[in-house]
């Protein structure tokens, strides 16, 4: 299982990834989002809240059109520009952790609900500190978020 989205056409879209500090996207535009269960990125494995695994941990996966073409992938701990044949743009944003709290600080300012047609500047603004050693530091992000004019009666 991967945790790289498609769109119902069956076309994978690209994860918005963040190499280092700095890095972002300026006036993305919201295509969709859904909710689903978050996945181990090493495996596919679904997460789960508990040891029993009735408690999904679930994540809010954002589809954006961005003016990005072509991406990034970890080689080896380091990062390396990827060639990604027919880019439209679109990317996946996983909203989990450090980002989840942004985007919810954004909308907060914005006084609005999350929406289709909405545009977003999303940048990964600083490192936390990693709850264990062997872990990466978590990311910490800066969300600016601004409703479409009109809401689309017909977004999923």
């Amino acid at each position: 299982m991967s945790n790289q989205p498609e769109d119902p056409f069956g076309t994978p879209v690209v994860a918005c990834k963040f190499p280092k500090i700095g890095d972002g996207y300026k006036g993305i535009t919201v295509i969709s989002w859904s909710v689903q269960q978050q996945t181990k990125q090493e495996d596919g494995e679904l997460v789960w809240w508990d040891k029993e695994k009735t408690e999904p941990k679930n994540e809010v996966v954002v589809v954006v059109d961005t003016d990005e073409r072509d991406s990034w992938e970890m080689v080896n701990k380091v990062w390396v520009p990827v060639k990604i044949e027919d880019d439209d743009g679109r990317r996946s944003l996983f909203v989990k952790g450090g980002l989840h709290t942004a985007v919810k600080a954004a909308l907060q300012a914005a006084k609005s609900k999350f929406l289709v047609g909405a545009k977003m500047d999303v940048f990964y603004t600083a490192d936390g500190t990693a709850s264990n050693k062997s872990w990466n530091p978590p990311k910490k992000f800066e969300v600016t978020y601004t409703p479409p004019e009109k809401e689309d009666p017909f977004a999923v």
